[in-house]
């Protein structure tokens, strides 16, 4: 639906046809939401690149694991995309078979979030971003290179 001044209007032919069906006078339920912007959701995932390149991992940690798998971690951006989301407060804890805590980073998929959401979660992500990076960068620096993402102005 659009609204217009006299109320709502269908938006494609194919709502039309179903409004129809539906006989004037008679009561209906309906969920009101707005269609998520594309271009903020794209400007979200393009900072998201910009900051996993800007980021510098620290020197790993020795543990007993790393000597016994013989391997050096790497560099990832899912575990980077996730660990951002986790410390905008947007996750869920559970237990670990060992009895620890484990956080899951929430799913930020289109439908689990409204845009007002989406909105808090992308400030949140820049503070995030901001204040895990400063050791290499001004939060200045980073919040200009951030929001200036010129294909998405």
């Amino acid at each position: 639906m659009t609204r217009i001044p006299q109320g709502l209007m269908p938006a494609h032919a194919s709502d039309e046809e179903l409004l129809k069906k539906i006989p004037i006078g008679r009561p209906i339920n309906c969920k009101i939401t707005q269609p998520r912007n594309i271009k903020f959701w794209g400007k979200y995932w393009v900072m998201m690149q910009k900051a996993f390149e800007l980021w510098v991992p620290p020197e790993p940690k020795a543990s007993k694991l790393l000597s016994i798998l013989g391997q050096e971690p790497e560099k990832n951006f899912d575990r980077f995309r996730d660990d951002v989301t986790i410390l905008t407060g947007h996750y869920n804890a559970a237990f670990r078979l060992n009895g620890d805590t484990r956080l899951e980073a929430k799913s930020i998929a289109w439908k689990s979030m409204s845009e007002e959401e989406f909105g808090r979660f992308y400030t949140k992500t820049i503070d995030v971003i901001v204040k895990n990076m400063q050791s290499h960068y001004t939060g200045e620096q980073l919040r200009n290179a951030l929001e200036t993402i010129e294909a998405f102005e």
